[in-house]
C-alpha cells in the first residue's frame, strides 16, 4: 500500500481531519496533503520511522525493516509523546503507540542510557494498560514492571526499580493478593533508600493503601504521613505528577470515608491549605463523601 494511503486510512480508522494529524506528526496541513497525495512521495527514512514511533504504525506499512536500533533520544521523545496523551485521555492511541515502539525496538547492547530509556517505555506501557484494562488483564500490566524491574537491576537505578516494585505491588492489590502486595510494596521502600523523592512518597501512598485494605491502621498512618512530609518537597518527578499533595489529602478521604471517619477526613482536607491540590485542580468536601474508584496506575 503507498503511504500516502496508509495515512488516509489512519485518518479515517482514527476519525481524524488533515489538520488532527498534522498535529499530532508536528508538521503542517500542507505537509499531511502532499504526503497523502504522494506529492512529492515522502522517502525519508528517519521521517518515516518517526511517523510509525508517533503513530503506532507497524514499519512494514510502509516497507521499512520491522526492527531498527533506536537511539535513547528516539525512545525518549515516544515515551514522552505517549505521557502526554494520557491527560487527554487518549488512552488507545497511547497504548497502539507505546506497544509499537516496544515491539519494534532492537537493543543490541547494555548501553545504560539505552537501557534507561527502555525502562521508561515500560513504565509508560504498564501505566497506559493499567489505566485503561481489567482486573483479569492484570497480568499484561506486571509484565511491563518485572521488564522494567530487571533492567533496573541491571543498570543499578534505584529510582526505576522503586517505581517497578512498587506498581507490580499495587496491581497484585487490585487483583485481591494483599499478602504479596504488601512484599512488592514494603521490598520497593526498605531496598531502595536513594530513589528520588517522589517515588519514595508514591510508593508510602500505595502501601498505606494495602494496609488499610488488611486493616493495619497504624501501619496506614505511618506511610500516609510519610507520604504526605515527602509530598511537601516534591515537585514533578519520574511519577508524572499522579503523586503530589493533593493525591495524599485525596487519599486520606477517600480512605476515612471508608473507615466512616468522614469529620476526620474532613480535617485533614482542610490542612490541604490550597484548594489546587488534586490532579482535577480542586479537593473538597464532596471528595470525601464520595465512593470514588481507586485511583489508576501512578506514572
Amino acid at each position: 500500500m503507498e503511504i500516502g494511503q496508509v495515512l488516509i486510512q489512519y485518518r479515517e480508522v482514527h476519525r481524524l481531519t488533515q489538520e488532527q494529524l498534522a498535529e499530532r506528526l508536528n508538521v503542517g496541513q500542507k505537509t499531511i496533503l502532499r504526503w497523502e497525495n504522494s506529492n512529492p512521495p515522502l522517502r525519508n527514512i528517519d521521517e518515516l520511522y518517526r511517523i510509525t514511533d508517533m503513530l503506532g504504525i507497524p514499519p512494514v506499512a510502509f516497507g521499512l525493516q520491522p526492527f531498527r536500533s533506536r537511539a535513547p533520544q528516539e525512545i525518549d521523545s515516544v515515551v514522552e509523546h505517549v505521557w502526554s496523551l494520557m491527560p487527554q485521555a487518549r488512552y488507545v492511541e497511547a497504548r497502539t503507540t507505546i506497544e509499537g515502539l516496544l515491539r519494534d525496538v532492537k537493543i543490541e547492547q547494555e548501553d545504560p542510557e539505552l537501557l534507561y530509556t527502555f525502562a521508561r517505555a515500560h513504565h509508560i506501557a504498564g501505566h497506559v494498560i493499567a489505566t485503561n484494562t481489567r482486573t483479569s488483564e492484570i497480568h499484561q500490566v506486571i509484565q511491563h514492571f518485572q521488564e522494567m524491574e530487571d533492567i533496573a537491576r541491571i543498570i543499578n537505578d534505584q529510582t526505576l526499580l522503586n517505581i517497578a516494585l512498587t506498581y507490580h505491588g499495587d496491581m497484585l492489590r487490585r487483583k485481591g493478593d494483599t499478602s504479596r502486595a504488601v512484599q512488592y510494596l514494603e521490598g520497593a521502600r526498605d531496598t531502595t533508600p536513594q530513589a528520588e523523592l517522589a517515588s519514595r512518597g508514591n510508593n508510602a501512598q500505595l502501601l498505606a493503601r494495602v494496609y488499610l485494605v488488611d486493616n493495619h491502621l497504624q501501619a496506614f498512618e505511618r506511610e500516609m504521613r510519610i507520604a504526605e512530609d515527602l509530598a511537601y518537597q516534591v515537585e514533578g518527578g519520574a511519577t508524572h505528577g499522579s503523586y503530589n499533595l493533593g493525591t495524599v489529602f485525596e487519599e486520606y478521604g477517600k480512605s476515612y470515608s471508608r473507615l466512616g471517619e468522614l469529620n476526620k477526613g474532613l480535617r485533614r482536607g482542610e490542612s490541604g491549605q490550597r484548594g489546587d491540590l488534586t490532579r482535577s485542580g480542586t479537593w473538597t468536601c464532596e471528595t470525601i463523601g464520595t465512593n470514588t474508584r481507586d485511583q489508576k496506575l501512578s506514572q
